[in-house]
């Protein structure tokens, strides 16, 4: 059996509804990495057989955010993470387990190094 994982830097979960649920169909991913949800900070999107793990950008608009969408025949749970990025990580239960991470880094992100060591420790 093939696994298959989508990234997709998606510019609002809403507007792509209908082309989400087609990859669903067609690819059946055990997980969806998707940037720019452009989610509003208490705005859900279910998606039906999997597992939601977001992270909303901190403002009221609906703009940024991250999530990652796990099919829910895997276990899953989400790794904490503490961090001033719009980060996301979530542990699945396969035969070796494996941790996804979903970074989303605005051009206005003053990156640093060790905002990227504190993610990974």
């Amino acid at each position: 059996m093939t696994a298959h994982i989508i990234q997709w830097n998606i510019n609002g979960l809403q507007k792509h509804y209908t082309d989400i649920h087609r990859a669903k169909a067609l690819i059946q991913p055990i997980a969806f990495y998707f940037q720019e949800t452009n989610l509003r900070p208490n705005t859900t999107f279910p998606l039906q057989g999997y597992n939601c793990f977001f992270f909303k950008n901190r403002q009221s608009r609906a703009s940024g955010g991250v999530a990652i969408f796990v099919n829910n025949l895997f276990e899953s749970t989400e790794i904490q993470i503490h961090s001033p990025l719009e980060v996301i990580a979530v542990s699945i239960g396969l035969k070796t387990p494996l941790c996804l991470c979903n970074i989303y880094l605005p051009d206005s992100t003053n990156l640093l190094l060790n905002d990227l060591n504190d993610i990974i420790k």
